[in-house]
């Protein structure tokens, strides 16, 4: 009867280490289950941070061209704003060449008929 209660005993000591080993073991469980938990959380996370990054860039992108598409109807605008001001002024020049070659020969040919006259 004594080695059975020895045996009973070790028994209960060996169940009482096993359920300790089983509550260490559900808490390790537990913390790897919260660690996983906000990792899933984490990647959650970032990946909705990566699309509004995604989109920011998808809508940087789309400013730029359109700014570099004003950008080059605007300098467009200047060179044929420039051109159009080029011939203006290019055809006042000659207009006043004209007017001066014109009055020049009229001054020219007054001074002539003068020199042809007779005097009184």
């Amino acid at each position: 009867v004594g080695m059975l209660t020895a045996d009973r005993a070790a028994l209960r000591m060996g169940n009482e280490v096993t359920e300790r080993k089983v509550t260490a073991l559900e808490a390790a469980v537990s913390v790897l289950t919260a660690e996983r938990d906000a990792s899933n959380a984490d990647v959650i996370r970032l990946r909705t941070e990566n699309e509004e990054l995604v989109e920011t860039m998808e809508m940087q992108q789309q400013l730029l061209d359109e700014t570099e598409e004003v950008q080059r109807r605007t300098m467009d605008k200047f060179w044929n704003s420039l051109a159009d001001l080029r011939c203006r002024v290019q055809g006042q020049l000659a207009i006043r060449r004209v007017r001066e070659m014109s009055s020049s020969a009229s001054a020219s040919m007054c001074h002539a008929e003068a020199h042809d006259r007779p005097e009184d």
